[in-house]
């Protein structure tokens, strides 16, 4: 399972980059975008371990409008303690 947890930081900063990217986008864009990939990291998250991303990813899911940038800042934050977290 280590080894799982090892490849799935691995690509935490793929995700980041593709939500810092989607930011420069149309809200409506933005919106769509942001959600779909929260949708995977947050089935992902718990699936290997990582209830924070889960948690982050929901938040990123079901914000409204109004708070969606901030929280997908705090997913992107989180991803990348998590992919820099070692063991």
């Amino acid at each position: 399972m280590d080894e799982l947890k090892a490849i799935y930081r691995r690509a935490l900063p793929a995700h980041a980059a593709a939500l810092e990217a989607a930011r420069d986008t149309p809200a409506s864009e933005l919106a769509h975008t942001a959600r779909r990939i929260a949708h995977s990291l947050r089935g992902s998250g718990g699936t290997y371990g990582f209830p924070q991303v889960t948690a982050a990813a929901a938040a990123v899911e079901d914000a409204r409008d109004t708070e969606l940038l901030q929280r997908i800042d705090d997913l992107i934050a989180l991803l990348h303690r998590v992919a820099g977290e070692q063991g």
